[in-house]
């Protein structure tokens, strides 16, 4: 007589398992059914500094907006080694191939190849250009696709050339603070180049990926005449440093955001959006709580702050005109 298979009988034992688990752990009580459901975000991003610092105010974010409360949430930190696309690709394709419910992706390159691994797993991303013309998605408004997230865009750099020009008229020759990731934008080598025809100006670009490059600061500046400064590397992880070459180099610098007028610095137009991290938190709850990331508004900057500091453009030999200054929300 052959022997019967045992499938039956493993299968009642694994469905029972968990409950005799469940009671031996505490009793009835400690069997909820209603315990929070396992979810898990995959935040992607470089293993630098700032890279460390930006995962943690997302976690402290995911707190405060109560995401942490509502599900048994896993939200890890997976760092990139690489700027080639090729290999972010890779990453991004192993993290889809996990099953993971959200993926961050903190900048339109990060997004771009996550978008081309899958069309499935909500995305969450930053960008600087506009999404539309980094090819994201159709239209703001019209989307049917599975990213949502939040824009600064690129013109905010033109009206910063804007300011500056006014401020610095004869202006010709502007130093632009960029980094690697910044010239990898989309839409960087097309603005640099528009820019450049609409105001008259000759671009000198300096790249600054870490401390030791703020030397190529201080070396181009006997060619330039003013400075326009980029949400990049430098102003994100030694901002006070990048403050103190810049004023060395006795040429007024816009700045893309308050606090470097704050530090000393000539000028700063930032495009404000208020807490990030909050913003991200908020939408990663939403599509943990099944909204269709398409049906998530594309978050955009709602207010501008242009702050100037008169001892800095005294000390530049700069006249400010009164209409500027009368423009300005803070006058330091």
């Amino acid at each position: 007589m052959k022997a019967r298979p045992q499938f039956g009988h493993s299968f009642r034992s694994a469905l029972l398992l968990p409950a005799v688990l469940c009671l031996l752990g505490g009793g009835v009580t400690g069997c909820d059914a209603d315990a929070p459901v396992a979810k898990r975000v995959v935040y992607v991003n470089f293993g630098h500094d700032r890279a460390k610092a930006a995962f943690a105010k997302l976690r402290k974010a995911l707190e405060e907006e109560g995401v942490t409360r509502r599900y048994s949430l896993s939200v890890e930190h997976v760092t990139l080694d690489s700027f080639d696309p090729q290999e972010v690709r890779t990453l991004f394709s192993h993290q889809v191939a996990s099953h993971p419910d959200v993926l961050v992706a903190p900048s339109s390159f990060m997004a771009i190849e996550a978008r081309a691994v899958t069309r499935e797993v909500p995305i969450i991303f930053a960008s600087r250009p506009d999404p539309v013309d980094a090819g994201l998605m159709r239209s703001l408004d019209e989307r049917d696709t599975n990213l949502a997230g939040l824009t600064l865009y690129l013109p905010v750099d033109w009206k910063r050339l804007e300011l500056l020009r006014e401020s610095v008229p004869a202006a010709r020759r502007v130093g632009i603070v960029v980094d690697h990731y910044w010239l990898g934008e989309s839409v960087a080598q097309r603005y640099l180049a528009e820019s450049a025809a609409a105001f008259g100006i000759r671009w000198v670009v300096v790249e600054v990926n870490e401390q030791r490059d703020l030397g190529k600061i201080t070396a181009a500046a006997p060619g330039v005449d003013a400075w326009l400064v980029t949400k990049t590397i430098a102003a994100g992880e030694f901002p006070e440093r990048l403050v103190k070459v810049l004023e060395a180099t006795r040429k007024p610098a816009l700045y893309p955001e308050t606090r470097f007028a704050e530090m000393g610095g000539y000028m700063s137009y930032d495009a404000v959006i208020d807490d990030p991290f909050r913003v991200f938190a908020r939408q990663i709850g939403l599509v943990l709580a099944g909204v269709p990331p398409a049906r998530i508004p594309v978050v955009r900057p709602k207010r501008f702050e242009l702050v100037v500091n008169t001892a800095a453009a005294r000390g530049f030999g700069v006249k400010l005109d009164r209409h500027l200054i009368a423009r300005a929300d803070r006058v330091l």
